[in-house]
Parts: structure tokens; C-alpha cells; sequence
């Protein structure tokens, strides 16, 4: 069964870093990318036939080069790069480099899904997904942010993921698995495989607070274990959390997961979550409105909570009380005439004033 907070879920701070976005890049005369013909003085084609070349150097730096081409371009090195990585064998392994900047490639080819042959396409992400079990971790690494740029479609690989969670070497092995996992999400109609929500509960107590959020976040996306037993003891795992663990912000993921995990919005958990917005830390109010927009309308009584974050001094926590009021969509019409004021006020940052009409475009009905 999915999970009833799927649809809405957002899982690092928002997209925006308010204050930086105010300053402007300074104008340069390179060419955009849908003008490029040339990376050094060498068309797609040319490059694409280094991508065989016996010399590791000669392959990476191809590889890295045809990146740089308008995706159009780059799109005619997928065969190629295929067809490299397929050579790779315990027996007859290609260098370290290449299968990195190979993976790396792939994943930034294959995140837009325009124009892709499926075949093709398919072959990509069996590549990408067999190389989750190569020796070397940077590799490893490589492989599932690759298929964190292509998301839903490397639903495939879902299952392969789960050893990762276990991942030693890295954390950021483990951060990404968890990433990729929610990103992924549970087959339709389908409750969550035990072997992936396993691999996350034993990442509730992680070292790594990241680690234990991402994992907290997943668990919420995935919803209800398919194995009866296994959800029962994650709920009750997910309680002591939510009693004992002394970080706010993982306090809200938790009772986030529980609701993920038991189809059930209700104020035993949205209660503490609200009264956490009042903490000095505004990367945990930012998560607190973030989690309750998730929630959408149900979170609809914690709408003075997002009214009285928009005179927070952090416009990451304003930018993510305005975004979770469009959450509420109707059920947030008290903010219209602040939301208006906002666009209006010429102090505000063009993210903010964006932020604001998308809302009110929620709110009044004009989107879905």
C-alpha cells in the first residue's frame, strides 16, 4: 500500500538558499550549452570515439568531455558508454576512473527522459545497477547517485539498494541508498519490501544524524511493511524515537514515519511536530514546515504555526512556511492578504515573491 504522505514529501531544506540567491552571476560570453559544437577543439563524434581508446586517460577525459555537449549530443554516447562499462568484469577490470566518470555520465544522460530508446535506456540502468556491488566505493558511490538522477525509473534497481544501508566504508554511501530508496518509492498498491525497510530501520540509531534522517524520510515514503511482524516492530521502534532521541529534527521525521508507516495523520503526531517550530535551531523550523506541509490538508490546524513563521529572521524557514501553506491549498485562504503583500513588497527576494504566487495559486484553486 503507498503511503499516504508520498505525493507531497520533500526531503533536504528547500531548494533555496534565500540570501545567496540575491546575488546575480556576473554575465560571461561563453556559449550556452544548445550552442556548443566543440569541447577543446573537438566535436561529440570525435570524442565519442576516444570513449574505446586503450588508454584509461584518453577514456575519462572523453567521457568527461561529452558532458559538456548539449544533452542532444550527448545522447549519441550512450551506446558507447554502454558498452564500455559492459566490459568490465572481475576478471578484466576496466580502470577505476573510467567506471566512475562512466557512472557519473550516465546518470546525468539519463536524467532527462526525453528522446531515450527504452531498450537502450534499460541496458543503462542494469549497468549502472550491477556496479552498486563494486569493489571500490567511490564506485559504489557513483552508481547510486546515478540512479538518484534518474529516479522513478530505476525502480529496477530498488532491491539491489538495500546492501548499501549496510555500506561501512562511507556514509555517504548510506545517505545516498536512503535518498535513491525514497525517490524510488513503493510499487503501486504494493506495500514495502522488508529486505528495504529492514535495511532502513537498522539505520535509526546511525552515527550519522544525515544518515538517520534520510533513512526516517524513506520510511515515510515506502509506508506499511508488507511483513506484518517487521512493521509492528518498526512502529514500536519509531515511538522510542520520537520519547527518547534528543535531536528535534529527527523527533519530526519519526513521527513523520510512523504516519508514513500506518496510513494514519493524526494529532498524536502533528501536535509535536508543531510545537517543535518554536526551537532556536531554523534548519529544525525549517524541517518542522516542511514536514507539515507534506502532510497537506490534514495538517490544516497547524496553520497559525506557518502564519507566524512568515516573521521568521531565516528566509529559508519563510520560504518553507509560505511553500507548506500551499500544501493546505484551501484551507490556508487567512494567508491570501499576507501572501499579497509579500508579492507586492519590492524587499522581498524574487525566490520569495515565486514562492508566494505559486501558493496563492493553490490556495485560490488555480493549481493542482
Amino acid at each position: 500500500m503507498r503511503s499516504i504522505l508520498l505525493a507531497a514529501l520533500v526531503f533536504a531544506p528547500l531548494p533555496v538558499r534565500l540570501a545567496a540567491q540575491e546575488k546575480k552571476s556576473p554575465e560571461t560570453k561563453t556559449p550556452s550549452a544548445s550552442e556548443l559544437k566543440e569541447v577543446g577543439g573537438r566535436t561529440a563524434e570525435s570524442w565519442i570515439k576516444d570513449i574505446s581508446s586503450k588508454d584509461p586517460a584518453k577514456r575519462t577525459v572523453a567521457i568527461q568531455a561529452i558532458q559538456q555537449f548539449p544533452r542532444s549530443q550527448a545522447l549519441t554516447a550512450l551506446p558507447a558508454l554502454v558498452a564500455e562499462l559492459k566490459r568490465h568484469t572481475a576478471a578484466n577490470a576496466i580502470d577505476v576512473s573510467v567506471r566512475a566518470n562512466g557512472l557519473h555520465a550516465l546518470g546525468a544522460i539519463l536524467a532527462d527522459d526525453r528522446d531515450l530508446d527504452t531498450k537502450l535506456e534499460a541496458e543503462a540502468i542494469s549497468q549502472i545497477t550491477r556496479f552498486l556491488k563494486d569493489t571500490q566505493v567511490a564506485v559504489r558511490f557513483r552508481a547510486v547517485h546515478a540512479l538518484s538522477r534518474i529516479g522513478k525509473r530505476a525502480r529496477p534497481a530498488l532491491i539491489e539498494l538495500a546492501p548499501l544501508l549496510k555500506e561501512t566504508t562511507a556514509y555517504e554511501v548510506r545517505l545516498a541508498a536512503c535518498h535513491v530508496i525514497a525517490q524510488i518509492g513503493p510499487d503501486e498498491g504494493s506495500a514495502a519490501n522488508p529486505i528495504v525497510m529492514g535495511g532502513l530501520n537498522g539505520l535509526v540509531n546511525d552515527p550519522s544524524q544525515q544518515v538517520r534522517l534520510s533513512a526516517l524520510q524513506a520510511m515515510t515514503v515506502m509506508g506499511p511493511s508488507s511483513d506484518a511482524l517487521q512493521q509492528t516492530t518498526i512502529v514500536k521502534n519509531l515511538i522510542t524515537v520520537t520519547q527518547k532521541e534528543p535531536d528535534a529534527a529527527i523527533k519530526v521525521w519519526a513521527h513523520m514515519a510512523i504516519m508514513g508507516m500506518t496510513n494514519d495523520v493524526d494529532d498524536d503526531h502533528i501536535v509535536p511536530i508543531a510545537k517543535l517550530a518554536k526551537t532556536d535551531d531554523p534548519l529544525v523550523r525549517t524541517q518542522v514546515l516542511q514536514a507539515l506541509g507534506s502532510v497537506g490538508p490534514k495538517a490544516k490546524a497547524t496553520f497559525p504555526t506557518m502564519m507566524a513563521a512568515l516573521d521568521d529572521a531565516d528566509p529559508n524557514v519563510v520560504g518553507a512556511a509560505i511553500w507548506a501553506m500551499g500544501r493546505l491549498e484551501r484551507s490556508a485562504a487567512g494567508a491570501v492578504p499576507r501572501l499579497e503583500l509579500i508579492v507586492a513588497d519590492a524587499k522581498s527576494s524574487d525566490i520569495i515573491k515565486k514562492l508566494a504566487r505559486e501558493t496563492l495559486d493553490s490556495i485560490q484553486g488555480k493549481k493542482k
